[in-house]
């Protein structure tokens, strides 16, 4: 049994041979102008070979569809993205929001272009119209710590962690453990930056437990000890944490101190060294 032409295009994208799939497609739609399947493959393998030009004859392809889908429209703004056409990008995401609201990827997807044009009051409208769950919240609370609003940023991670242990399994699945230990990190941070510092060190005292070879979480956990006022307990947690990394990591770290809140002890540590 003969394949037809679109099956020949599928098995050349399959093997990666596009410019043989290119040509296939070409003919296919030249002797089918309106097979809308065929101009889907041939916008999918425009949009992965080198060039604005092919970009823009994807862009052609998507124009034509009778139809176009919520997953056309995703393609769209992901072409438009590589042009940096960030408001049709957008623009095309809104429409395939419109025609799936309950699609989590197109949902993160329009989430991220809201926020590279600049628009974080409709960011944060998405967010607080989305069903209550631990991804959206800790965009959330990313969002409120991003503009300098800590507490909330604490609050809304508190809650997200809990929504996680209700739905995962954090204590047995390591991919769940590896969520709810960057849920607490971002948490910890987020009550060090408000000035919370028991609160901050309970949690960095979680995250040891969790990752005991990272060394960044007893270095928290030593600011933590300054803000309250312990330089000698504070100058011992990041004096051996410091002794465990490399020159990368150990600027890094030391970068943290370069405010006024922690001045004595960034003194403490330039006299041991």
């Amino acid at each position: 049994m003969p394949y037809s032409l679109l099956q020949v295009a599928e098995a050349f994208v399959r093997t990666g041979e596009l410019t043989d799939a290119l040509e296939i497609l070409h003919q296919q739609l030249t002797a089918v102008p309106d097979d809308d399947e065929a101009r889907r493959l041939r916008a999918a393998v425009r949009l992965r070979l080198a060039g604005d030009e092919h970009l823009r004859a994807a862009l052609s392809d998507l124009d034509a569809l009778a139809a176009p889908t919520a997953d056309d429209y995703v393609q769209r703004s992901i072409i438009c993205q590589r042009l940096t056409d960030l408001p049709a990008a957008l623009a095309a995401m809104q429409q395939a929001h419109r025609q799936q609201p309950d699609d989590d990827r197109i949902t993160a997807r329009l989430l991220d272009l809201l926020l590279l044009t600049g628009d974080r009051r409709a960011a944060y409208d998405l967010l607080k119209a989305l069903p209550a769950s631990w991804r959206w919240l800790e965009r959330a609370g990313d969002l409120a710590r991003d503009e300098g609003d800590d507490v909330a940023a604490i609050d809304v991670y508190t809650a997200a962690l809990e929504h996680l242990d209700e739905r995962m399994d954090t204590g047995g699945s390591a991919f769940a453990a590896a969520l709810k230990t960057a849920l607490l990190a971002k948490r910890a941070g987020a009550r060090l930056a408000a000035g919370q510092p028991e609160q901050a060190e309970a949690d960095y005292r979680l995250l040891e437990q969790r990752m005991p070879s990272d060394a960044a979480y007893p270095f928290c956990r030593g600011l933590a000890r300054a803000q309250q006022g312990d330089i000698a307990g504070a100058l011992a947690l990041c004096r051996a944490a410091l002794a465990r990394v490399n020159q990368t990591l150990r600027l890094e770290l030391l970068a943290a101190l370069d405010t006024a809140a922690y001045a004595e002890l960034r003194e403490g540590l330039k006299s041991e060294t």
